[in-house]
């Protein structure tokens, strides 16, 4: 993971609430997916409702877009839970919408409500690191591209090289 990339989290207002702060890409990816699988599986939040908070995530690679289409689909499988992403800037809100994760999650730009509520929460987050080093894999890299690459035609001819290469490597 890169210095600057962390996640933060915290139960705000009934919502799980996860914070990316620097890039969303490769290396923070397992991170994200290890607290959302813990969160989901445990029943470490005491709400299946999930805030993924954009408002300090400079920006996103196709691993990191990935792992949110991962864990959209997955959410739709837990009863009453729900994902949303919040403080998303229009550039981010434009790589979303052109692989179609629109489709699986609410995006609410930064000046949205729930974006607005989630200003001024800091106190309330932790940092979240993963026991064990959380890191990225071959594995990870190629389901998160299959993920996306089943979303759409064009996304699954944009990511077929990616896919093909890290076949051969799993």
């Amino acid at each position: 993971m890169s210095q600057s990339a962390s996640i933060q989290v915290g139960e705000i207002d009934g919502y799980s609430w996860i914070r990316v702060c620097g890039r969303g890409d490769v290396f923070l990816a397992p991170t994200l997916k290890k607290f959302v699988d813990k969160t989901l599986s445990d029943g470490e939040s005491t709400s299946p409702q999930l805030v993924v908070d954009m408002v300090e995530c400079s920006g996103m690679d196709s691993t990191f877009m990935g792992i949110l289409a991962s864990i959209a689909i997955k959410v739709k499988s837990v009863a009453n839970a729900g994902l949303q992403l919040c403080g998303v800037t229009e550039k981010n809100q434009e790589s979303l919408e052109e692989l179609g994760l629109d489709s699986l999650m609410e995006i609410h730009l930064q000046d949205s409500a729930l974006s607005e509520s989630g200003l001024g929460i800091s106190d309330k987050l932790n940092p979240w690191v993963p026991e064990g080093q959380a890191k990225p894999d071959a594995k990870l890299i190629l389901d998160t591209h299959q993920t996306l690459g089943g979303l759409s035609d064009k996304n699954k001819k944009e990511f077929s090289t990616v896919i093909e290469t890290f076949k051969k490597q799993v």
